[in-house]
């Protein structure tokens, strides 16, 4: 029942937001400053009809904070929950993968958030870095991408990639202002009221490899709910930094966020469980 009413929902609130959020785009200021405003509400609402409850550390600011100079957005990324938590907490524009631009519904859905669709082949590195640095000129939401360049099986954080940060020293070259970068952690702890202290659970939530959407949002739709931790660090200043220094800062940041999440619900993996029981002893 619960998965047939959020499935209702999901095509309601997405019809909703079409009807209100296409007029108002015709308006030159609403879609320069505040287009992410009804696309918030929509994430928000999913998360609703999702039981996903959402606490928030860290950092805890009014949505001008984050729109008062170039911010970019860094997040860790495990499922398609993450769109959800993230697009309902702050006022963002996402960056994607070029193929998600052509998923039926989801793609139509991005495009209404102004999210940037980029290639993440090494060759078209040149035009990434050009998209993002005009789109941070442009001014509005800021804008958030996963370093990582794929989702995790939940378990850990995956190694950052740093080409998309390059953006910083090219903005700041030309308009003589740097770039303040947030990162941000995501830690999924219990399904269902159960704690994700499995991989068997945790693939409840994720999205990875080769598993296939459908089963992935029935899982996330049929269950009665989700918690999750967001964690908002403090700012960091890209002056001075070269795009491997900035991806291992965020990186160390989120990775030591996460690892001590896992520490508090005690969800390490059984291996590395191991491990630091050895350590300690």
């Amino acid at each position: 029942m619960r998965l047939y009413f959020n499935i209702f929902m999901f095509f309601l609130l997405s019809i909703l937001m079409t009807i209100v959020h296409c007029p108002l785009l015709l308006i030159p200021v609403y879609k320069r400053k505040y287009f992410w405003f009804i696309p918030k509400l929509w994430h928000q609402a999913m998360c609703w009809c999702m039981n996903i409850k959402i606490q928030i550390h860290g950092l805890k600011q009014p949505n001008s904070f984050f729109m008062n100079s170039p911010t970019i957005f860094v997040s860790n990324h495990i499922g398609v929950g993450d769109i959800e938590i993230l697009g309902g907490s702050l006022p963002i524009n996402f960056v994607s993968k070029a193929e998600v631009k052509h998923w039926p519904i989801f793609g139509l859905l991005a495009m209404f958030q102004r999210t940037l669709f980029i290639e993440r082949e090494k060759s078209q590195a040149a035009l990434q870095r050009d998209m993002l640095e005009k789109r941070l000129k442009a001014g509005g939401a800021p804008l958030l991408f996963f370093p990582e360049g794929t989702t995790s099986n939940g378990a850990e954080v995956l190694p950052f990639k740093s080409p998309l940060f390059e953006v910083t020293k090219n903005f700041e070259a030309s308009m003589g202002e740097p770039v303040r970068i947030i990162p941000l952690t995501l830690f999924y702890s219990h399904f269902d009221g159960e704690l994700l202290d499995s991989q068997e659970k945790r693939d409840r939530i994720a999205y990875y490899g080769d598993l296939p959407l459908p089963p992935h949002l029935k899982a996330l739709m049929s269950g009665k709910g989700i918690t999750v931790h967001l964690h908002i660090h403090p700012p960091l200043s890209s002056q001075g930094k070269n795009r491997k220094q900035l991806a291992q800062e965020t990186e160390l940041a989120i990775r030591t966020s996460f690892r001590k999440l896992q520490a508090r619900f005690k969800t390490l993996p059984q291996e590395e469980a191991e491990e630091e029981i050895a350590k300690a002893s």
